[in-house]
């Protein structure tokens, strides 16, 4: 396992003074996939927006792959990383579903319409190409959000609140379609299950620092912490 992500003493306090972040630090390894669990306004999306320096605190270090996350390697973070927000409408600012994906593509790609094409098989959007992408479901507009996202080729996956608008078939199937990529995921999430299935490792946050950090089960199965965190 490689390192891919060290977080060393963040905290993050928003311009209207509320601290969102208190003294975080964790390690990723590049084969894990970590679920970020607490109540409304423990960190979570703040910690998030920091992976790839949508936010950016001058107390503590984020790093990907060794690489400071901090304005003059930007550019390089956000190809790496592939941020998928809690609201698609978020994402897609293109007419058509195809020209959403085919954003992240160079147009010198000979490829780019077949590479778009797979992606869209990749995420269960076959023959959509041409649909107004603000005319799609709230799952088919995730989908398509995934398959903008996977078009770079990041290096990880950060999600926030995947599940959120979807019905518990459209949880089911969205998670099975996580769970076959071979990528390293952060996902902010409050449903267990859904964490249950796709995750390696739990990071609780409780006002915006770490209260407990350990393997998916042995958190998952420890009632009181999540009584205690508001999460059961």
């Amino acid at each position: 396992m490689s390192e891919l992500i060290r977080i060393r003493h963040l905290s993050y306090r928003y311009p209207d003074g509320t601290t969102a972040l208190r003294d975080v630090s964790f390690v990723m390894g590049d084969d894990e996939r970590v679920a970020l669990l607490g109540a409304n306004g423990s960190g979570k999306t703040t910690l998030l927006l920091h992976l790839n320096g949508l936010l950016q605190s001058k107390t503590g270090e984020v790093e990907l792959d060794g690489m400071p996350v901090e304005a003059s390697n930007l550019k390089q973070i956000r190809q790496r990383v592939g941020f998928l927000f809690q609201n698609p409408d978020d994402q897609l600012f293109l007419p058509t579903v195809a020209e959403n994906i085919a954003f992240g593509i160079s147009k010198r790609d000979n490829g780019r319409d077949e590479r778009v094409r797979t992606l869209l098989e990749q995420v269960g959007l076959a023959g959509l190409e041409g649909r107004n992408a603000w005319h799609l479901s709230i799952g088919e507009k995730r989908r398509a959000s995934l398959a903008s996202v996977l078009a770079m080729k990041v290096r990880l996956l950060v999600l926030d609140e995947p599940t959120a608008g979807l019905d518990p078939r459209g949880q089911r199937e969205f998670g099975g379609m996580l769970d076959t990529m071979r990528l390293p995921m952060v996902i902010a999430s409050h449903n267990l299950e859904f964490v249950r299935r796709l995750c390696t490792r739990v990071v609780v946050l409780e006002h915006g620092s770490v209260a407990a950090d350990g393997p998916t089960e042995t958190i998952l199965n420890d009632k009181p912490l999540l009584l205690q965190h508001g999460l059961a």
